[in-house]
């Protein structure tokens, strides 16, 4: 697991990034460990947003191996993109052009090209359980492939006054959470750690609870052999949590 901080992507905020070496570093061990893996599942959540009459509602996007990615839309610019490329794949063939990947997707793609991982991957960006999703998180559990998972996720924004959620009491207590169940490998802690309704959600700037739910589930009939939480920090006033979880075979 690695925070969906834009300033992992190249190019994007260079010089934030090496005044937060600690987090690259972290980041850098945690991806580390999928090297062994034959392929990758990298999981986010969104926000995708569909219109609703008067309102929206968030979706989930599954982005195959192969699909195109730009930092362009993230940094909001008509310049040439920081970072370009996809996500990889075994096949030559081309992947039909699709909704264009959020932070977190392009996030996840850059630490895996930054440790020089090509294994196939394919990204799903997760707001809710449809069809297209429950079959990618079931092959991947029923798959005899080596199956390594990239979870991009991260904690409160509202680690105090200047955060960009503004600060709560309570953003504290659920990162502490978070961060003991990552520590633990325990992955029914992790679930009653996301389990917050959609106003708390929204009043501690915690939108990370789709994927972390997902992750918790998936792991939940194997606990990790081994867990390592890498790095639990808030220098942004976000809970950027770094770990690493492994399984003997």
């Amino acid at each position: 697991m690695c925070p969906g901080a834009p300033l992992l992507i190249p190019g994007v905020a260079n010089g934030l990034s090496a005044q937060l070496p600690e987090l690259v570093d972290a980041c850098d061990q945690a991806v580390g460990t999928l090297h062994a893996a034959d392929r990758l599942l990298l999981l986010c959540s969104g926000p995708r947003t569909r219109d609703e009459g008067s309102g929206t509602r968030r979706v989930s996007v599954v982005h195959p191996a192969g699909s195109r990615l730009s930092s362009a839309l993230i940094t909001g610019t008509s310049r040439p993109a920081h970072f370009t490329g996809r996500l990889a794949k075994s096949l030559t063939a081309e992947v039909p052009a699709g909704s264009p990947a959020g932070v977190g997707v392009v996030v996840g793609a850059a630490l895996l090209a930054r440790a020089g991982i090509t294994v196939p991957v394919v990204a799903v960006e997760l707001a809710e359980r449809t069809g297209e999703v429950t079959r990618v998180l079931d092959e991947a559990l029923a798959s005899a492939d080596r199956v390594g998972l990239l979870v991009v996720a991260e904690g409160s924004a509202s680690r105090g006054a200047q955060s960009p959620g503004g600060g709560s009491a309570d953003a504290e207590l659920l990162d502490a959470s978070l961060a003991a169940a990552l520590a633990t490998g325990d992955p029914a802690a992790l679930g009653l750690a996301v389990a917050v309704d959609d106003a708390a959600a929204a009043r501690l700037q915690f939108t990370a609870g789709p994927a972390l739910l997902a992750l918790s589930e998936l792991a939940a009939s194997r606990p990790p052999d081994h867990a390592e939480l890498l790095l639990d920090q808030a220098p942004l006033g976000v809970g950027y949590l770094v770990a690493a979880w492994s399984w003997a075979g």
